[in-house]
């Protein structure tokens, strides 16, 4: 007599499919018909490595979140993937950067000491109690459970009293002398709101007002450093799927409907208890169908189109939990940075009178009329020298003749961030982001060839710095430091993105992080308006000045920037079908019950009550109670449903199904 296998149709191929089928697999053997149908044409769900510019990318998943206690990075160490390729570096190979460089709206520097440490160690504070639980109920009438009034309640706290007056003042006194069209109450608003933009694309609410306050208490990270991985997260899905049996995933099968039947039998005899409907029409029957798509499409699918269809449709409670839990976009931008090439620059040294003169500016070199690509494009510069300032250049060493070519590339080529006047009347100006290599040639005038009386020439290496972990400091509404301040060329859709960096030092790939509208409009744009609207930013805080205007923005318009995009590649994650959105966040209105709610199967107490048991299965990262939004909490989503069903078929023991967490 063959006895028939329960059949298991795991719907979704991302991390918590693939878990489930991994853990149920290897688990059992091959106790259970199992499948595994994705609707895309790739295995992996929100998790997507790539490779952009020759670098390794993450367009979804990007960290592991905490490594102590991490199943994702027991898994990926024991797996050797966090060791790098040497021939491609990945993106944050090198952590999170020590120096970032906060900068306003306009190119002036926000004084790291006076006014980005003392509000971003607030923030920190703020947030840090908020996830320990320690908030107090919000005040009457200041009744707002989001976590947006919290925050403003902090920072309003923190003025009237949390730091001494005298400290204040001298900030005051400094936000006023490095450019008077910033107060410090400026200043602290866009540094604060810098700081809230990140929150929301970590947490992926449009809005923080919409954030539940209570609900942070019972999010939970793992402790540790966060890291990426080095060989890419798609690897970590490869694996699970590798050890599934041919043919186990099929991809191309989008699911329309689910027909489930939790008063009775199934349709026919010998069919499963639950039907899933395709949009190719196929039909397929299972006893037990682990359904672990996105929250974007199980809300799509309570309205009249999209998502998935319930037949009958799913209990009042189940519908409450997945109307009133939150579920934003996220998005990244990735752009190739290309830095403009060195100009055919002409010097026109101050001649005698006080002041004027760039002080670094070596005499050896006042004299020197141009300094200029040997041809157009190239990182070989060349200066001409005659005289006594030729003889000079012969008798330096290499370290002396390149001060002496940065201070003068810096005397003509600021790169100003901080406020400063571009003349040089004010204090010194920040140097051009360009720096010149310990390899100079010094001609003698007497080589072969060429007649011995021409002047001497030195041709210089040119290299690019690095672009920097460039912090975002907006100006904000009604708050701002009065007209002028804001860059009118300056898209909205750019203006609460906190940050454009490199993906580690050095790269030519910057990242750019959007949430919410914001995120949404990303995706509706041509790539030409995103680099119009990326150029317009860079060019906002790194202006290039060679006309003498002022920084503060009230003067000319500055000068481009010397760094240029010239291509970018963004990820889709809000409007895409089989997504809808990124990840999962507990809205004010709901809470961390209607996360339980998510993870109860259907249907609901059938045990004994004639309908077949535990049809529908839910998993994926919106159904964990404190690791929700995270792989690791799809992770566990997978543990916890395979475990269902083998403690159901008492494949494995409730003790050892409960200490199951690794591979």
């Amino acid at each position: 007599m063959v006895v028939k296998k329960p059949r298991v149709i795991i719907v979704g191929a991302g991390m918590a499919g693939l878990t489930a089928a991994h853990r149920l697999f290897t688990a059992s053997g091959d106790f259970f018909d199992l499948s595994v149908v994705e609707a895309g044409e790739r295995i992996g769900g929100r998790i997507l490595s790539s490779e952009f510019a020759g670098d390794g990318v993450e367009m979804g998943a990007t960290w592991i979140h905490g490594i102590g206690g991490s199943p994702i990075y027991a898994l990926a160490r024991d797996l050797d993937f966090l060791r790098g390729d040497d021939n491609r570096p990945w993106e944050r190979m090198d952590g999170f950067p020590t120096d970032p460089l906060t900068v306003a709206e306009g190119g002036a520097r926000v004084d790291d000491a006076l006014v980005v440490a003392p509000i971003s160690s607030l923030y920190r504070r703020l947030m840090d109690s908020a996830r320990a639980g320690d908030v107090d109920p919000p005040p009457v009438p200041d009744g707002d459970p989001g976590v947006a009034a919290f925050l403003r309640r902090g920072l309003r706290a923190y003025r009237s009293s949390s730091r001494p007056a005298a400290a204040r003042a001298a900030a005051a006194a400094a936000a006023a002398a490095g450019d008077g069209a910033w107060s410090l109450e400026a200043l602290e608003d866009a540094v604060f709101a810098m700081h809230e933009n990140t929150e929301r694309t970590c947490t992926s609410a449009d809005d923080l007002a919409d954030l539940d306050l209570a609900a942070e208490g019972e999010y939970r990270d793992f402790p540790g450093d966060q890291i990426t991985i080095a060989r890419g997260y798609s690897r970590i899905v490869e694996h699970l799927a590798g050890a599934l049996p041919d043919g186990a995933i099929r991809l191309g099968r989008r699911l329309r409907r689910l027909e489930w039947f939790p008063d009775g039998g199934p349709p026919c005899a010998g069919a499963g208890p639950v039907r899933l409907h395709f949009a190719d029409g196929a039909v397929a029957d299972a006893d037990h169908v682990i359904l672990t798509v996105s929250l974007g499409v199980l809300k799509a699918g309570l309205g009249k189109e999209g998502g998935v269809a319930f037949d009958p449709p799913l209990p009042d409670v189940k519908r409450g939990a997945i109307g009133r839990l939150g579920f934003g976009v996220v998005n990244k931008l990735f752009m190739e940075a290309e830095a403009e090439a060195f100009p055919f620059l002409q010097m026109a040294f101050a001649q005698e009178g006080p002041g004027r003169s760039a002080a670094k500016i070596p005499r050896w070199i006042r004299k020197t009329a141009s300094i200029c690509p040997i041809y157009g494009g190239s990182r070989v510069l060349l200066a001409w020298f005659a005289g006594e300032e030729a003889l000079q250049l012969e008798a330096l060493d290499d370290e002396d003749v390149i001060r002496g070519a940065h201070a003068a590339i810096e005397g003509f080529l600021p790169l100003h961030v901080d406020g400063t006047t571009c003349n040089g009347t004010g204090p010194s100006p920040t140097p051009l982001s360009l720096s010149l290599p310990p390899e100079v040639g010094v001609g003698s005038g007497g080589v072969e060839g060429r007649r011995p009386h021409l002047p001497c020439s030195g041709p210089e290496e040119a290299e690019a710095e690095a672009f920097p972990f460039l912090q975002m400091a907006f100006a904000q509404e009604e708050k701002g430091p009065g007209p002028g301040r804001r860059a009118a060329k300056i898209p909205w859709w750019i203006r609460k993105t906190a940050s454009i960096c490199p993906i580690y030092g050095g790269s030519r790939v910057l990242l750019a992080w959007f949430a919410g509208e914001e995120a949404l409009q990303l995706e509706a744009l041509d790539d030409e308006d995103v680099i119009r609207g990326a150029h317009a930013a860079i060019e906002g805080f790194l202006p290039l000045h060679v006309d003498g205007t002022t920084c503060n923005g009230t003067g000319p318009s500055p000068s481009p920037s010397r760094w240029r995009i010239a291509r970018v590649r963004r990820s889709r994650w809000g409007t895409d079908p089989l997504f809808l959105g990124s990840y999962s966040y507990v809205a004010v209105g709901s809470s961390g019950d209607d996360l339980d709610l998510m993870a109860e199967p259907l249907p609901r107490g059938a045990e004994g009550m004639g309908a077949a048991p535990l049809q529908i299965l839910f998993g994926g990262e919106a159904t964990h109670r404190t690791h929700y939004s995270t792989t690791h909490g799809a992770y566990f989503s997978g543990i916890r449903e395979a475990n269902r069903l083998l403690q159901h078929y008492r494949c494995v023991s409730s003790s050892s199904s409960n200490s199951s967490s690794s591979f």
